[in-house]
């Protein structure tokens, strides 16, 4: 620690030569990440998609279930039993059916899971495509 301290202090400006103990900024993921992805911006718009997508289908039924969509329907005094009555009749296949039907487990989940599968598909193969076509890269 002292070694480096000292290093510091008797750095003068313009001094090029970075401090072996200092990480670089290409040791950070995060960094070579973002670097990547100007260099692969195809491949980082599906990792995002995909990600997006995931997001999505792990968050929804938290978020139902937070808003007052129950399995036994909305919960009394809830957003759900407002919008609800702010609707009067609910048709089938509308938003607020189809926010219901994955409340209570139905065909809607089943959505749900299939979008999350999708995604991972998705932003999966997009980093697969780009390992193989590194592997068969000709230099």
């Amino acid at each position: 620690m002292l070694d480096h301290l000292v290093a510091l202090r008797d750095k003068k400006p313009g001094d090029s030569d970075p401090d072996p103990g200092d990480p670089s900024p290409d040791d950070n993921p995060l960094v070579r990440y973002f670097r990547s992805a100007g260099d692969h911006p195809v491949r980082t718009a599906f990792q995002v998609l995909g990600g997006l997508s995931i997001l999505t289908a792990v968050i929804a039924l938290p978020i139902l279930g937070a808003v007052g969509f129950t399995a036994a329907g909305p919960a009394a005094g809830s957003a759900a039993a407002a919008w609800q009555a702010s609707i009067g009749l609910v048709e089938a296949g509308s938003f607020f059916a189809w926010c219901q039907s994955a409340a209570m487990g139905g065909a809607a989940v089943q959505g749900i899971i299939a979008t999350g599968v999708a995604g991972a598909g998705v932003a999966g193969g997009a980093t697969f495509a780009e390992k193989v076509k590194r592997l068969f890269r000709r230099e």
